[in-house]
C-alpha cells in the first residue's frame, strides 16, 4: 500500500493537472489517503504512537538503566521494569492517583526496544565466576593447566573431573529476566545452606566413579554401610577407600 501511495504522489507530482480521485482509481489506493500526503501528512508507519504513557527521551532513558544493569549482571526482571515505568509516571505527574502503564504495556516496550526474555539458572557462586569465558581466556587457564601437567608428569588416571548437583535449601528457582544479550545467564547462591549433593566424576583416561550422594548429618544409619557395594559412606580408616572420598 506505501509503495503504490508514492507512485501516486510522483505521477502528481509528474502531471501536476492530474485529479486525486483518478489517480487513486489507477494507483489502487484510497483517495483520502493521497489527499493526506499531499496536505503534508507523514504515513502512520514508523510513526511513534500519541497514546505511549512514556515519551521517548523517558523510554530512552529507561532503556539506559536496563543495560547499565543487565552490563554488571544484576538481573532485570519484566516486574521490575514495570515497577520503574509506574515510578516514571509517578515523579512525573506529582500526585497520589498517578497513571500506570497497562497490562501489555512491558511486553510491548520489550518487544520495541530490542529486549527479550531470557531463564536465568541459579548457579554456584565460584562456580560462576570459574565458566566466565572472558576470566578463562584472561587468565590462560587451560594453557597454564597443561604447563602445571607436563612440568610434574601427571599421568592420566590422577587427572578427574568432579560434577556435583545439590538439593539445596532456602535457595530460588530459576526466573526470566530482560537482556539483550544472547549467552547463558546465571546468577550466584549463597552458600550457607544446607544440602545433598550428588556426585559423579571421570578422570582423563576414562575411568569413572559411580554417581552417589552425601548427606549431612552427624548420625547414619548402619545399613548405609554394608547394604550395597556401591555404596560410599565407609568408615576412612577401610581398606580400599580413597582419600578423596
Amino acid at each position: 500500500m506505501e509503495a503504490r501511495t508514492q507512485a501516486a504522489l510522483r505521477h502528481i507530482e509528474n502531471f501536476p493537472g492530474a485529479k486525486v480521485a483518478t489517480v487513486a482509481r489507477e494507483f489502487g489506493v484510497t483517495r483520502d489517503r493521497l489527499r493526506c500526503r499531499l496536505q503534508g501528512r507523514p504515513p502512520k508507519i514508523g510513526q511513534r504512537a500519541r497514546n505511549t504513557r512514556l515519551s521517548q527521551p523517558e523510554e530512552k532513558t529507561l532503556c539506559r538503566y536496563i543495560d547499565r544493569l543487565d552490563n554488571v549482571n544484576l538481573a532485570v526482571r519484566v516486574e521490575f521494569v514495570t515497577d520503574a515505568a509506574n515510578c516514571i509516571l509517578r515523579e512525573r505527574s506529582g500526585q497520589s492517583g498517578a497513571p500506570t502503564v497497562g497490562l501489555n504495556w512491558t511486553s510491548r516496550f520489550l518487544k520495541r526496544h530490542g529486549y527479550f526474555k531470557k531463564r536465568q539458572k541459579k548457579l554456584h557462586a565460584e562456580r560462576q565466576v570459574s565458566e566466565d569465558i572472558t576470566r578463562v581466556n584472561e587468565y590462560r587457564y587451560f594453557q597454564r593447566l597443561q604447563q602445571v601437567v607436563e612440568d610434574n608428569g601427571i599421568p592420566a588416571e590422577d587427572i578427574w573431573n568432579m560434577d556435583e548437583t545439590g538439593f539445596r535449601i532456602g535457595v530460588g528457582k530459576d526466573q526470566l529476566i530482560v537482556t539483550k544479550r544472547k549467552r547463558a545467564h546465571y546468577f550466584g547462591i549463597p552458600e550457607n545452606r544446607e544440602s545433598a549433593t550428588a556426585i559423579e566424576a571421570i578422570s582423563a583416561n576414562g575411568e569413572v566413579v559411580p554417581a552417589f550422594l552425601i548427606l549431612a548429618g552427624q548420625m547414619h544409619m548402619a545399613s548405609c554401610y554394608s547394604t550395597h557395594t556401591y555404596w560410599l559412606l565407609k568408615r576412612r580408616d577401610q581398606p580400599g577407600v580413597a582419600p578423596a572420598f
